[in-house]
Parts: structure tokens; sequence; C-alpha cells
């Protein structure tokens, strides 16, 4: 297993309280956005507006660019979901571009191109020449409507640039289906099932340890995969997906707005050869991120992390099996949901992957 730094790792009792201080504000969200659809439907009021557009506030938290480009996907469904215009704002800045800048102690911003000439979303519309601008850091259905109201009084455009708009998404996540229309990547023929499977370590080697998913899970999830293809006689292959020193080296608190002291990273705290077992298996260790991003994409089946790269992943994936263990983000129906032992519906997996990737017959014998 991969041992995080036992300086950062968190015990159990504080990060059930984190689990469980979350769960309640996501069951406040809940409440407040229901109640103001419950409003719209009585008052007969629709949220549609050519008075308010959103857009991505590109300025405010500069962290990864798994985390802001789902964020700006997230922005576009929202604005789907409220009937609003989607006007586009493009990345300007990466502040974390994995393990392997930092371990170099380089970092490239000439990325950020290469990222928003393949994330780039088309503006519903051209900007008025006057509107004003607001910023919100959390988008919800309340403020949105405050929003409504205010650019009604005003008969004028109002832009909000929007931080967050998981307030929306997690409590309606079939919102992110639209995504699938606009996704970069296309599900890739291939000879054989491509299996991908993200093992977010990176940063969190140090950091909120506590997010990382243990081997032994990935490797239960691939076990059960493969033990299901080849009852059905497929050909298929794992991509492991992950970032891993390749050296001890130092990150400082400079480099890391999470860390407040230096810590040494070492690879001797990966247990990488585990993963071994798993058959068919193809590393892709500190491979480009644009590169992992689209074989996630375009992946067959998809074992997800907790991580923004593996839920930006899920979204964009046109056809293929999902497989989601619980976090902070919530999943779409469609996907598959993990146990802490890798156990999930061998059925429903089955029939997704004959719906979405083979004609497989007969598959009786597995499902019953």
């Amino acid at each position: 297993m991969f041992k995080p730094i036992k300086m950062m790792t968190e015990s159990f009792a504080p990060a059930l309280m984190r689990d469980l201080i979350k769960l309640i504000k996501f069951r406040i969200t809940q409440l407040v956005n229901n109640a103001v659809r419950f409003y719209w439907q009585i008052m007969r009021i629709s949220p549609h507006s050519n008075l308010v557009g959103l857009t991505y506030a590109n300025d405010k938290f500069t962290d990864g660019a798994g985390a802001q480009i789902q964020r700006i996907y997230g922005i576009y469904a929202a604005a789907r979901f409220l009937q609003v215009p989607y006007i586009h704002s493009p990345l300007t800045k990466l502040n974390y571009q994995g393990l392997v800048a930092l371990e170099q102690n380089n970092t490239n911003q000439d990325i950020v191109s290469e990222y928003n000439k393949i994330f780039k979303i088309s503006s519903d519309i051209k900007l008025p020449v006057d509107y004003t601008t607001e910023y919100i850091k959390n988008l919800d259905l309340l403020t949105f409507e405050k929003l409504r109201r205010k650019a009604v009084k005003s008969k004028s455009f109002i832009l909000a640039k929007v931080l967050l708009p998981y307030k929306i998404t997690d409590t309606y996540p079939e919102t992110l289906q639209c995504i699938k229309d606009i996704s970069p990547f296309s599900l890739q023929k291939s000879p054989v099932i491509r299996i991908a499977i993200h093992v977010r370590r990176g940063d969190l080697l140090f950091v909120a340890s506590h997010r990382m998913l243990s081997n032994k899970y990935y490797i239960s999830v691939a076990q059960k995969i493969s033990a299901i293809l080849d009852q059905l006689k497929l050909e298929y292959v794992f991509e492991l997906h992950t970032e891993l020193p390749t050296q001890s080296f130092t990150v400082t608190a400079s480099q890391h707005s999470m860390l407040k002291s230096n810590v040494v990273v070492d690879p001797k705290s990966t247990q990488l050869a585990e993963f071994d077992v798993i058959p068919n298996l193809e590393k892709f260790i500190n491979a480009d991120p644009i590169e992992t991003l689209q074989r996630m994409s375009s992946a067959n089946v998809l074992v997800m992390s907790h991580s923004s790269f593996s839920y930006l992943s899920a979204i964009l994936n046109v056809k293929g099996v999902i497989l989601y263990h619980k976090f902070w983000h919530t999943p779409l129906k469609s996907w598959l949901i993990t146990n802490n032992s890798g156990d999930f519906s061998q059925e429903k997996f089955i029939q997704q992957l004959q719906k979405n990737v083979v004609a497989l017959e007969p598959i009786s014998s597995l499902v019953e």
C-alpha cells in the first residue's frame, strides 16, 4: 500500500467528523435548492433569463487543471440547467502542475494554452457593451434567484463570475449529462476492452492523505472486473494511471499552498509492485496529464479515485462504464457504486458493457 508520510496522517475521528459536517452542509444545500424550485413551480416562474450569464471566475483559485476544468464544465451544466447564457472564460494559471513539477521544482505555464485549446467551450452570446459583473463563490438556486431579480429590476445584464457550481451540480448531478455532448474525447476503437484505473497519489502522499484509496481497493476492483471479462471470453487491458516520486526530494511550503512546513517525499513510501497481480497491466507513471485525461475519458471502463481529475474524466467519458467510490462529488445515476471491499453490481456492469461497448451473448449465467 502507498504509505502517506506519518506526520500528515489524520486520525479516524477527525475524518469522521469532517465527513459528518460535509453531509449536514450538503443536506442543507439540497433543502434550499429544492425550496427554490418549489417556489418557482407554485409561482410559475421560469429561471430563464437573457439578463444573467454565467462564467468561470478564472482568477480566484488557480489550483490544478483537473479541479479548474471540472468547475468550468460544471458552470456550463448549471447554465444549461438554469436556461441562461454561458460565457466561456479559459484557464489563466495553474498553481499545481503535478508531482513531477514539484520534484523538478519547475512549472510550465505554456501548458495552460494547451489545456485551453482542448477544453474550449463556445460561448452562447457576446457580452453586451454595458454590463455589470458579480462574483459568486458558491452558486446555488437561492443566490441565482436573487441575481435574477436584481437583473430584472435594473433591466441590465449581469455577468456572474462563479467559482464553484457544486451546490447545483452535486444536488442535481444529472445536469452534467449535457457535458457528454461537448466532450473533446470520443470512445476510441480498440481490439481489446480498455480499463483505466486512476490511482490518485501525487501530492496526496504528503497532504490530505485521507483522500487516498488503498492499493487493496483498486486491486480488488480490477480482479473482479478481470474475472467477469474472463468468463465472457473478452480480451482486455488494464491501464494504471498514477503519479509517483522518482527520487527523494523536499517540497517547501512556498511550493504547495496546503503545506505549513517543508516535507520530504520518499519513493520508498510507495508500493507500486503490489499492482503486478493485476493481469494484462500497463503502467502509465507520471505521464503527460492531457494524454492521461484523454485515455481515461475514452476508456471502456474507468475506475475512479477521490479526485477532480477522475470526476472530470468520468463526465467527459461518453460511453464508458464508470466505477465510483463515494466521495464529496455526487455520482450520476448510471455510475456503478463500489464499496470499500471493491464490490459492485456485476449484473449492471455486464448490462452497461453490453449496451455501450460490446455485444455479449449469452450473459444470463453470470448474473443469476
